[in-house]
């Protein structure tokens, strides 16, 4: 679930805020995604994972590990 997903990124270190900046790593869209917030991670080229599209692979420790060292 989402929490789940929250949950473990949080404990990895990840701070997980409700809004798109040009700092935001990485937008995870749940079920009812706001465009606004989908339309300003485009424009900022903010990656986008879709929960329903795509399993969480983020828990394999691979992408956190990735986007720290950034």
């Amino acid at each position: 679930s989402r929490a789940e997903l929250e949950a473990e990124l949080e404990r990895r270190g990840a701070k997980i805020v409700k809004t798109v900046t040009k700092s935001t790593d990485l937008l995870i869209l749940g079920e009812n995604p706001s465009r606004q917030k989908i339309a300003k991670a485009l424009e900022l080229g903010v990656p986008i994972i879709d929960l329903k599209q795509e399993p969480p692979a983020l828990l394999t420790g691979d992408y956190c590990d990735a986007r720290q060292t950034k």
